[in-house]
């Protein structure tokens, strides 16, 4: 993998979480090994109570451009499944509104290559 480009998606994930939660609020990121057929995922949780994504806007998050912040670019999302897509793995939301939202990353143990064999 790219490692330059699956830790600039792991960052922009963080960054948004961490802006997400008010002081006092909490992030917790959680890695674990998943097997889903003959192959395995690295699974990367990064979970925040900063009380989630408004209902309407969830479709759009990983829209480039796409922003609900006052001095956001809207890239940040957009790069980061842009990063894991093209890495064979996906993003998934789980989004709790008025709670907070959990991001899973899941990428392939195997190269997207060796996989497709």
């Amino acid at each position: 993998l790219d490692e330059r480009q699956i830790k600039q998606a792991l960052i922009n994930i963080l960054f948004n979480a961490g802006e997400a939660v008010a002081e006092g609020g909490v992030v917790i990121v959680s890695a674990r090994v998943e097997n889903g057929g003959r192959e395995g995922y690295a699974v990367v949780e990064i979970s925040d109570n900063g009380g989630g994504i408004a209902s309407e806007d969830v479709e759009k998050i990983f829209l480039p451009f796409f922003t609900t912040k006052a001095s956001g670019t809207g890239l940040g999302l957009a790069i980061a499944h842009r990063a894991i897509s093209g890495h064979g793995g996906e993003i998934r939301v789980d989004n709790r509104p008025g709670e907070g939202v959990t991001f899973r990353i899941y990428l392939p143990l195997l190269p997207v290559e060796r996989m497709e064999a």
